[in-house]
């Protein structure tokens, strides 16, 4: 039973880190998350290495040119097919949404974790308890619980404060274009 539990926390390790491969991509980290969970690891690595990454600066609005026609940048002042001056556009006023704080989903991700890890454990309850009254191993038990409790209130802890810094971070992205 003990390598059960090992082999669903390597799974959940797993698919914790194709969410954050997910997220450093430009990608939805849960989607990512429970893609690898329920059905592979190796699936959601290989999509995301199929998938372009979104983040970065491919995403520039641009215009077709007055003169030639041709595709160029919305604040080209010169066109680069024809050579020929053209009327810069104004660039796009900055959105308001603030980035998810990495503490919201990690402790999101952690909770799960935790609650699988304590369903196993109370799964387990009545095949242990009436069968070995040898203390040693169930203070081993009963201190496997206690770390699963305290993993689940940090998980909590950090999903406090995610929200509150992704918070703060919208606050001070509406101080900034305000």
């Amino acid at each position: 039973m003990e390598f059960i539990q090992f082999f669903l926390f390597g799974h959940l390790i797993l698919a914790f880190v194709a969410g954050f491969v997910a997220n450093s991509k430009g990608r939805n980290s849960v989607g990512y998350f429970f893609l690898s969970l329920f059905f592979s690891f190796l699936i959601a690595i290989i999509v995301l290495l199929a998938v372009p990454n979104l983040k970065g600066n491919y995403n520039q609005p641009s215009r077709s040119c007055p003169h030639c026609a041709e595709m160029i940048l919305a604040q080209a002042r010169v066109c680069k097919h024809c050579s020929r001056e053209v009327e810069p556009l104004e660039p796009p006023k900055a959105s308001v949404e603030a980035p998810q704080h990495w503490l919201l989903t990690f402790g999101s991700v952690m909770i799960l974790v935790s609650v699988v890890m304590l369903g196993v454990w109370s799964v387990n309850v009545p095949s242990w308890v009436n069968k070995v009254y040898d203390p040693e191993l169930l203070f081993q038990r009963y201190a496997t619980l206690a770390i699963e409790l305290l993993i689940l209130a940090g998980s909590i802890v950090a999903v406090i404060f995610g929200m509150k810094f992704t918070k703060r971070r919208a606050e001070a992205l509406k101080r900034e274009i305000s």
